[in-house]
């Protein structure tokens, strides 16, 4: 059983741009991990249409488990009806590297000649048309199908009234293509006959041509089964390998464009001439898909970027959401503070201090310092305002912000420079995180000078007030990392334990110090170090991390962004691996710019974090730009008609008390011969084997065995009837993994 989200949605929502594509990728992805919160269990889909389907609802852009088809021809002539369906599948077959299932389809049949119509066949004609539609289905790779109608019905149209298997009551008599479900257990796919259809670029088979283009990538490289879709609704043809298209009506005018692909953009062109090429902009690339753009606009809603704005990510009201707090310094008399919240794929105005200067009693400066986490440990961030300067009577205030209103439970009153006793200076530098793991953060002040030791001390939050915690008292050194001006240090919770871990990084020499740090009994302790080694991965990318849950995991990864790439980094005591390397300067379409101001901000609930980019363009304008990473396409995007279907099972429910979402499941195994005569081979590349359960399609369970944690299992199914079976493995550590296992004893 499975939870489908919507069903047929292509035309009740716009195709104005490609912000529809991108919005409706926020929706979908939001309501997949609202469900996925109080049903860990179950998969997930969703009910879309035919090719066009790509214009704002793209399977690339959505977290679903898996997609569901609805696929029609509208036709009494079954061989009209079967081509229809083949080119569907064909399209699904080339495109589609995912799990996907026909969940409705079907054929008018009845012998009853005055209710035969032009999308009315006979009986015979149904029974063809299954035939061919059930077996090509296996052939192209769809992992499931589904028939629209089990009875006639005695409403609607001809077409919707002789749609079923069985006449209406009173007769209730089997019609032919009853018999073509009867065998389908025992149907063997072959993905050889999987080939293109006749007229499969022209789907509608149009004889009137209009007009040829083409349609390319911003290389110059064509974009192959791309969509040219009229706007009046009865036009759609596909862009061959050169990426030409030629579009055929049957004589009337197409109306408009709508010309995009999957992981594309949507394009509306204004214009329309003959041979023109159109050139889409790829947001679903390199494992990464857009989620939100301004449009280089310099504006989000009503802010208006400029060189001295400071952006923090906030959960300020404890939903588990980020909200964005933005701080302008560009007018000493008329600073902004604007709070934005990012909700079903739309940026939200939900506070703003009118640009009075302050916010809370706190009145904005330049050398302001501004800190954010949840302090008191109440679920709800708090902002720490720091003024660092080298006076002798800095400001250090804690903010909250409640119900659309600012409240200060601690500040020093600017009477000294003392915060909690650390004498705030311009040199300081400040961390934020929850290091000794009691569900508090933490702030950890040091000193980054070269000239003199420097001193590190943890401040914590208690009953309204700071206090001085565990300290270096001065001897240069946070554990077994000595402090220098060029050092850059974050935090993120590494390791999926409770508490948060310190990176450490150095900048500027030849064998710089990476190291990795974490808090425990009142000591920090080396977890990870490069040795000073400039040969690891990470060395590249050292002056320029961004710490973020922004894959599927419930721990941090680090972003590693240098001049023209871009590393994911995995901390796996002890090693720090690194998992893929993106080297051709591009995130989904985003030009990798490490002076970007760039981090990572969670905008749903327990889901991966998205990457949010604020940089200038050539035109001096400023674009805002989100990206998630994509676990849809990921690597090899070869069909998923391999001997090896695995369907990754996202939610792992290690935490009673919550769901956790976000677990990959990296369980991998080889099943082999497959199809099989019986004997089948199952083999664990990482992990082993606890139990093995073999399943017909009518969720029976055929086969149980348990294992005590093999490597290597031999199981004979040779007794089972010939058909397609579901062989789930499971590791009690690593997951799930489904297979689909041939069972053909008539095979050579």
């Amino acid at each position: 059983m499975a939870y489908s989200l919507l069903s047929e949605p292509f035309y009740g929502f716009t195709k104005n741009d490609c912000n529809d594509k991108i919005l409706i990728g926020n929706w979908v992805n939001e309501m997949y991990y609202t469900i996925k919160r109080k049903d860990p269990n179950h998969l997930i889909t969703i009910g879309l249409q035919h090719p066009e389907t790509v214009i704002n609802w793209d399977y690339g852009m959505m977290m679903v488990d898996f997609m569901s088809l609805h696929l029609y021809a509208w036709s009494e002539d079954p061989n009209y009806s079967s081509r229809m369906i083949w080119k569907y599948y064909k399209f699904l077959s080339n495109n589609y590297n995912f799990p996907w299932v026909i969940s409705e389809t079907g054929f008018s049949g009845t012998d009853i000649t005055s209710n035969q119509d032009n999308h009315t066949g006979s009986e015979e004609d149904q029974l063809d048309f299954a035939n061919d539609n059930i077996q090509r289905s296996q052939d192209c790779g769809c992992k499931g199908y589904g028939w629209w109608g089990h009875q006639d019905i005695g409403y609607g149209s001809n077409w919707e009234e002789n749609l079923g298997f069985i006449t209406r009551w009173p007769e209730q008599r089997e019609k032919k293509a009853r018999g073509a479900f009867a065998n389908m257990q025992n149907i063997i796919p072959n993905t050889g006959n999987c080939v293109t259809p006749e007229k499969y670029l022209n789907i509608d088979e149009g004889t009137v041509w209009k007009l040829t283009g083409y349609v390319k990538d911003e290389n110059g490289s064509p974009i192959k089964d791309a969509l040219i879709f009229g706007t009046n609704g009865n036009v759609r043809v596909l862009a061959d390998e050169q990426g030409k298209f030629k579009l055929y009506t049957n004589g009337s005018d197409y109306g408009g464009l709508w010309i995009s692909a999957i992981g594309y953009e949507l394009q509306v062109p204004k214009t329309i001439t003959n041979n023109q090429t159109y050139t889409l902009k790829k947001i679903n690339k390199n494992q990464w898909t857009k989620r939100f753009t301004n449009n280089n606009s310099n504006t989000l809603l009503d802010w208006t970027f400029n060189d001295y704005d400071r952006f923090l990510p906030c959960d300020f009201d404890g939903d588990g959401k980020d909200e964005l707090l933005c701080i302008q310094f560009n007018n000493p008399e008329r600073n902004k503070v604007n709070i934005y919240s990012f909700d079903n794929g739309k940026w939200i105005n939900t506070w703003d201090n009118d640009g009075n200067n302050s916010f809370g009693g706190w009145s904005v400066k330049s050398f302001d310092k501004y800190l954010v986490g949840d302090f008191d440990g109440d679920g709800k961030d708090e902002l720490q305002c720091l003024q660092l300067t080298p006076g002798y009577h800095n400001w250090s205030t804690t903010l909250r912000f409640i119900n659309n209103e600012w409240s200060c439970p601690y500040s020093n009153s600017g009477t000294s420079s003392s915060f909690a006793g650390w004498w705030l200076n311009i040199n300081d530098d400040f961390v934020v995180g929850d290091f000794n793991g009691d569900q508090k953060d933490e702030i950890l002040c040091y000193q980054k000078n070269d000239d003199v030791d420097c001193f590190a001390t943890m401040l914590y939050f208690e009953n309204s007030d700071w206090k001085f915690g565990p300290s270096n008292n001065g001897n240069d050194w946070i554990g077994e990392w000595r402090l220098s001006s060029t050092d850059i240090i974050k935090a993120g919770n590494f390791d999926e334990d409770k508490a948060d871990e310190l990176i450490c990084t150095q900048i500027g020499g030849l064998n710089d110090w990476i190291t990795i740090q974490n808090f425990d009994n009142n000591t920090w302790n080396r977890l990870w170090s490069n040795e000073a080694r400039n040969t690891e991965p990470i060395y590249f990318y050292r002056s320029n991390l961004v710490i973020g849950n922004f894959d599927f995991d419930d721990k941090d990864e680090i972003l590693g962004i240098n001049k023209s790439s871009a590393a994911k980094f995995d901390f796996v005591n002890p090693s720090l691996n690194s998992e893929w390397n993106i080297r051709n300067s591009t995130l989904s379409d985003w030009t990798i710019n490490p002076k970007a101001n760039c981090f990572f901000m969670h905008t749903i609930e327990k889901a991966p974090d998205y990457f949010f980019v604020i940089e200038k363009n050539k035109n001096q304008n400023y674009s805002g730009e989100m990206f998630s990473l994509n676990n849809l396409i990921q690597g090899n995007t070869s069909s998923l008609r391999s001997e090896n279907v695995s369907i990754n099972n996202r939610i792992s429910d290690k935490d009673s008390s919550k769901a956790d979402l976000g677990y990959v499941n990296k369980f991998n195994v080889k099943v082999f011969p497959n199809p099989t005569k019986g004997e089948v081979n199952i083999q664990a590349e990482n992990g082993t084997i606890n139990l093995i359960e073999v399943y017909n399609y009518q969720g029976q369970v055929l086969y149980e065995k348990s294992y005590n944690s093999e490597t290597s299992i031999f199981i004979d199914i040779s007794n089972f009837p010939n058909a397609i079976y579901l062989l789930k493995i499971t590791n009690s550590e690593s997951g799930i993994t489904c297979n689909q296992l041939i069972l053909n004893t008539t095979s050579k």
